[in-house]
């Protein structure tokens, strides 16, 4: 999960960064803003929805959300993937010794 955080606070300042940027218009500059800050707010609930819950769609919704952050958003995709196998890996452990 760490480094589903990690990639979440440096993508906000991806974000945060656009705003001091003079040399685009404004418009675009808050528009492009908001499409960031809302694919980020969806990777952060999927994160924090899936380590709450384990339920897929809140790591489709994480997927989703890092991919737009290429290459930094990788990072949080890969962190993602080794949570959900750790918890595949618990899952069948506790089904051999189920059985």
């Amino acid at each position: 999960m760490a480094q589903c955080i990690v990639s979440i606070l440096i993508n906000l300042m991806v974000s945060a960064s656009f705003m001091a940027r003079d040399d685009i218009s404004e418009s675009f500059r808050m528009g492009l803003v908001l499409v960031l800050l809302g694919f980020l707010f969806l990777s952060l609930i999927g994160t924090l929805g899936y380590a709450a819950t384990r339920r897929t769609p809140f790591a489709v919704m994480a997927f989703i959300g890092f991919i737009v952050f290429v290459p930094i958003g990788l990072i949080g995709v890969f962190g993602m993937r080794k949570m959900m196998a750790a918890d595949n890996e618990r899952g069948l452990a506790v089904q051999g010794q189920e059985t």
